[in-house]
């Protein structure tokens, strides 16, 4: 079975990511392994409790096929984290942000020379308060859109929540065709009740 890491932390905005994983995990056959510094429980932002199967430092890097990090406010960064990434970019790995996840791809410099996205508009005074961390993005390749795609890299503002996992999913063939997709993304329209 093919495996997907999911990148879990204190605060994270979990509902950015909970549609992705139920596609994959339920409707995909991908095994989602939810990773973190160490194995305690996270507690998200809407309060639900997650527990880490494993802690990044013990993750087999060339057993899976990318990587999921939902938006929040996480402060500082790990080593293990960004040593992670730099890794699955240079295997070309999906790397999949949403929100204000995308700073963690671009401290790893993941980032650097793609198009990105994220609800994070500018780097101000606040953010290097709430990240603990210089500003890390190449804004000259910002765009304003809800999704973007540029190689392995998937990002997404946090209100795309559904783009962006049908955007992974299709990064990862889950659709026959372009129509497939629209026909997914149909689904959520308001006045339409098919089943995912």
């Amino acid at each position: 079975m093919k495996k997907i890491l999911m990148y879990i932390y204190d605060d994270m905005a979990d509902f950015e990511v909970t549609l992705l994983a139920h596609l994959l995990g339920r409707n995909s056959g991908y095994r989602i392994i939810s990773i973190s510094e160490t194995i305690d429980p996270v507690s998200s932002a809407s309060g639900l409790t997650y527990l880490p199967k494993t802690s990044i430092n013990k993750v087999i890097h060339e057993d899976v096929e990318g990587i999921i990090i939902p938006g929040g406010w996480k402060k500082g960064y790990s080593e293990d984290l960004m040593s992670l990434l730099q890794d699955l970019n240079d295997r070309n790995k999906f790397i999949a942000a949403i929100c204000a996840g995308p700073w963690m791809v671009a401290k790893s410099g993941a980032l650097k020379g793609k198009k990105f996205t994220t609800s994070i508009s500018t780097w101000t005074e606040e953010q290097m308060k709430n990240f603990c961390e210089e500003d890390p993005f190449e804004w000259t390749n910002y765009q304003d859109s809800r999704i973007v795609r540029d190689k392995n890299i998937i990002t997404a503002k946090g209100v795309a929540f559904i783009d962006f996992a049908t955007e992974v999913c299709d990064y990862l063939g889950e659709f026959k065709n372009a129509k497939e997709k629209d026909e997914f993304m149909n689904q959520f329209v308001p006045g339409n009740c098919n089943e995912i």
